[in-house]
This record gives structure tokens, C-alpha cells and sequence, in this order.
């Protein structure tokens, strides 16, 4: 385990970065650290800058990936600050002990991030602006291929071509609906790495 060079220069407490060995970190007597595995979704990855985390009011570092924070025994207040919110989680570490907290970044720019104890889904929904012209101009087109469908089948008399158009229209819109829910749902948990 080396010094992280992401470490703020105002930390009062070592950040340790993960080299991926696979072995907890030297702690000096007395001491444990946080586990903290700070990720972003993909879909979220080219508008979300790296977090700031802080631990009792100081800054420690700002990084993606997994860092320790080596810490006195006790209990302590870790804080993630992103762009857009806070995220704060009181933990305690006993000496000797790693605890492991995981912040994930929102899909959106309007979403806290989640921060916890043990895995964190990201909240908020994946922003694509290209669904929603999508949308509208599915519901459009379905529109006007109801009322053609309905006129060339002679519907259109009693009033039955409207109706027909409208229940066109919902079942292409709840259709459209869903795939953009499935499309805005975040992908797989990366895997845990070194920091970035």
C-alpha cells in the first residue's frame, strides 16, 4: 500500500490507494480504516466529476475506485460531496478493523448519490434526451397511422376512428414507456478496482 498522491493536502489522515493485492493495509496501532469504494455508472460517467470525501469535517481525497482512509479508533463521519449533494454516514473503527463504504453516483444531475455501509445502487434515472424525441415522435407517427387505418377501414362514420387512434396511440406510448424504464436502468456493478 502506497500514499495516495489523490490524497487532499489538508487531510489530517492518511489515504492508503488499493493496489490490488488482495491483503488488508498496514494500520498503525490503534488504528483501523474506512474501505471507501467511491464508482460511477457508465451511463453517468461524462457529466459526473470525481466526488470530494472528507472524514469529521476535513477533506481526504477525491477519487473514483477504492482508497482507505486510515483513521484513530472510534467514531467518525464520512462525507462524499458531489456536484450536485452530499452523502454523509457515521461509522465506527475499531483498531485494526476495515469498514467498508460504498458511495454510487446518481444516473442523473439531479439525484443525491447513495452512500452506505455494504453495496449501493445508483439512484435517479439515466438522462438520454434522444428517447424522449423518440417518444414523441413514435406517439406522432401513431397518430396518423390510426386515423389512415381507421379511414381506409371506414371507421370513420361513428366516431369509432378516434377511438381507435386514441388506443393506438396508448398502447405504442406504454410500449415506448417501457423500453425507455428498461433503457434507463443502470447496468452491472463494476468491479472493484484501484483508483482513477
Amino acid at each position: 500500500m502506497t500514499l495516495n498522491t489523490l490524497a487532499h493536502p489538508d487531510s489530517p489522515y492518511p489515504v492508503l490507494a488499493n493496489d490490488r493485492a488482495d491483503r488488508p493495509p498496514r494500520l498503525p496501532e490503534g488504528h483501523g480504516a474506512v474501505a471507501l469504494y467511491a464508482w460511477c455508472p457508465s451511463p453517468a460517467e461524462r457529466y459526473t466529476p470525481e466526488p470530494m470525501v472528507g472524514v469529521d469535517g476535513k477533506p481526504a481525497c477525491r477519487c473514483w475506485g477504492e482508497v482507505f482512509i486510515v483513521l484513530p479508533a472510534g467514531e467518525h463521519l464520512v462525507e462524499v460531496q458531489s456536484k450536485w449533494s452530499m452523502r454523509t454516514i457515521q461509522v465506527t473503527v475499531a483498531p485494526g478493523q476495515l469498514v467498508p463504504v460504498e458511495y454510487a453516483a446518481a444516473l442523473d444531475g439531479v439525484s443525491p448519490g447513495a452512500l452506505g455501509l455494504g453495496p449501493q445502487r445508483p439512484p435517479g434515472r439515466a438522462s438520454n434526451p434522444m428517447a424522449y424525441f423518440v417518444l414523441i415522435l413514435v406517439s406522432l407517427l401513431s397518430c396518423v397511422a390510426g386515423a389512415v387505418i381507421a379511414g381506409q377501414a371506414g371507421l370513420s362514420a361513428d366516431g369509432t376512428a378516434i377511438l381507435f387512434t386514441v388506443a393506438l396511440v396508448a398502447a405504442v406510448s406504454v410500449g415506448s414507456v417501457a423500453v425507455y424504464r428498461h433503457h434507463g436502468k443502470p447496468g452491472p456493478r463494476p468491479e472493484r478496482k484501484g483508483v482513477r
